[in-house]
């Protein structure tokens, strides 16, 4: 898949969360982000919250259920700034694409 079609997909799958949460920030990062893809490359999606208070487990599984909606190829994760000792939050916001 082109470049362009991933961040489309990511857009849309962007749409799709924030329509059921309320996230700080959706970033796309990883190989697409960096134009580094192959024709195995996944879509890496980090769902971003600043103070995540809900049920981990759930929200998790429907960020992975959503991906049905749009492209299965999306691998969402999940991230929580205020529990981020190793500071990939921060980097995937300075380096990813925000959606």
């Amino acid at each position: 898949m082109d470049r362009n079609k991933a961040i489309e997909l990511s857009k849309v799958y962007s749409n799709e969360v924030k329509n059921a949460y309320e996230p700080y920030k959706v970033m796309l990062y990883g190989s697409y982000c960096r134009n580094e893809q192959t024709k195995d490359s996944d879509i890496d999606i980090a769902v971003i919250f600043d103070g995540f208070s809900g049920d981990w487990l759930k929200t998790s599984s429907d960020l992975w259920r959503m991906t049905e909606k749009v492209n299965t190829i999306i691998e969402p994760v999940l991230l929580d700034m205020q529990s981020d000792p190793s500071g990939f939050c921060e980097h995937v916001i300075e380096t990813g694409i925000e959606l």
